[in-house]
């Protein structure tokens, strides 16, 4: 699933955006999505469609190993 995220960003962006993954205590995988300020917009969409869009993707490769996912974007300039 990790490669299938980079292949996403790196799609999107044009370039490696880096993420971070773990496992939280439901047992659900949690990816943060680091991305650059200028590419925050790119990777959300408009009404966040892209964001959702990329979460619906990673759904069913999840769903097909038996997990959960949730992603998250992370600006870097509020944390």
């Amino acid at each position: 699933m990790d490669e299938l995220l980079e292949f996403i960003l790196t799609g999107i962006t044009g370039k490696k955006v880096p993420f971070s993954k773990y496992e939280n205590e439901n047992g659900q995988i949690v990816y943060e999505v680091v991305p650059e300020t200028s590419d925050i917009g790119l990777l959300i969409g408009k009404e966040g469609k892209i964001v959702k869009s990329i979460q619906d993707i990673l759904r069913v490769r999840a769903r097909l190993e038996n997990k959960f996912v949730i992603l998250k974007i992370i600006d870097k300039t509020t944390s």
